[in-house]
């Protein structure tokens, strides 16, 4: 795994140095200004998360998909690598800028909404829910598909609003993401919130997982 962590920051060492550096320290603005803990957490995690994609649409762009595939490695543990450099660029990101949004003066969130059980499980699974989605779309379409995917399920949400009908955009499946998070600690109170969330977030993960080596080991370089 240790290779792969340097092959990344080798590539990408100027993209992670600024965005891991501006990012966390627009979050603490942003915390300091913001009152709704829901649209805070979104946001943070989906800038979190944009880091990771960012990367790899940046080795297909350069086609250095080529460097991994040269390592003495399967293709599955070249994903794995790429799920584990991706979390851990995530969860660091996230450490750094909830300390800065904690320390930053302001009349925005509170402790509580930033380090909270119900904070954490919902930033968790507002990233799981972002990286699960588009990290098969970056194996297979590099920064192709995930455009195609925003735009088009814009233009889906705008043809519901014009027919009336109902359709899943981006913005109703984050939804169901926060009220599962919240049925959750209705349900199971806090520790079995803990334990629900995290079973499913590990779930999710594997599953995507599972995706994107099946996408890489059918894709031709």
């Amino acid at each position: 795994m240790r290779e792969f962590l340097l092959k990344d920051f080798h590539l990408h060492k100027r993209t992670i140095i600024v965005l891991g550096t501006l990012y966390p320290f627009y979050i603490g603005f942003v915390s300091s200004r913001i009152n709704s803990p829901r649209l805070f957490a979104l946001m943070s995690a989906f800038m979190y998360a944009i880091v990771v994609l960012i990367l790899y649409t940046r080795e297909d762009k350069f086609k250095a998909a080529g460097l991994a595939l040269s390592l003495p490695a399967t293709r599955r543990r070249i994903i794995l690598g790429r799920y584990a450099t991706g979390w851990l660029l995530m969860i660091g990101s996230w450490i750094l800028g909830t300390a800065i949004s904690l320390l930053w003066p302001g009349p925005g969130l509170k402790a509580d909404d930033l380090v909270g059980i119900g904070a954490v499980l919902l930033i968790l699974s507002y990233m799981t829910a972002v990286v699960a989605v588009f990290q098969p779309l970056t194996v297979q379409f590099g920064l192709a598909g995930v455009l195609v995917f925003l735009v088009g399920t814009q233009i889906l949400g705008v043809l519901a609003m014009m027919f009336r009908a109902s359709v899943r955009t981006i913005k109703t499946l984050l939804g169901s993401v926060g009220r599962g998070v919240d049925a959750a600690q209705a349900s199971f109170g806090p520790a079995g919130a803990v334990a629900a969330v995290l079973i499913v977030l590990v779930l999710v993960n594997y599953l995507s997982f599972e995706l994107s080596v099946l996408l890489f080991k059918r894709k031709e370089f």
